[in-house]
């Protein structure tokens, strides 16, 4: 997409309205979980399937399934903030463990310490708005797909100094390239 094309209250929201079907949500969600949680791990195809059935799971029968794909995101951002604060309470789980709703312990904490928040917590101060963006920003692109939005972000990133989101948000990019 053009840069010109854009509006500045577009570029400056939380995230950018793109197709939200179930299947583009749950791979863009794998993609940011392991890069939250697991970046430097590799895991084999069968840990991709059974996790991306879990995520699924988790938009499915929902009425907005795009909110529930937020609250999902942000609430793996509070789980990747937690562990980069405290390495040792990092997750030492596969994937299915901690993404199966039925551990307490796994992703259902933290969803659960999201909605906890407060409306006006959840929406300033919490989070960096270059790390609201990556959810957006990754949905725009694999709908998208073309060079030019992935410039566009690239800049949008640069430009607010957010150096370290950027490096999540491309990180992002490659899991849901090379796993997806």
């Amino acid at each position: 997409m053009n840069t010109k094309q854009k509006t500045k209250a577009q570029a400056e929201s939380e995230v950018i309205p793109v197709e939200k079907s179930i299947g583009t949500l749950t791979d863009v969600a794998w993609a940011i979980t392991i890069s939250c949680i697991w970046p430097y791990r590799v895991f084999p195809l069968n840990e991709y399937f059974v996790c991306r059935k879990y995520i699924s799971r988790y938009f499915n029968n929902e009425a907005d399934p795009f909110k529930k794909f937020q609250e999902f995101c942000f609430a793996v951002f509070l789980a990747r903030e937690r562990f980069m604060l405290n390495p040792s309470e990092g997750v030492t789980d596969l994937p299915r463990i901690w993404l199966n709703q039925q551990n307490k312990h796994g992703l259902k904490k933290w969803v659960l310490y999201f909605r906890s928040l407060d409306e006006g917590q959840q929406k300033r101060g919490v989070f960096h708005p270059a790390l609201k963006a990556i959810p957006g920003a990754m949905l725009e692109l694999m709908v998208d797909g073309r060079r030019s939005t992935f410039q566009y972000w690239r800049k949008w990133f640069i430009k607010k100094d957010a150096f370290e989101e950027y490096q999540l948000f491309y990180s992002c990019f490659v899991a849901e390239m090379y796993t997806c």
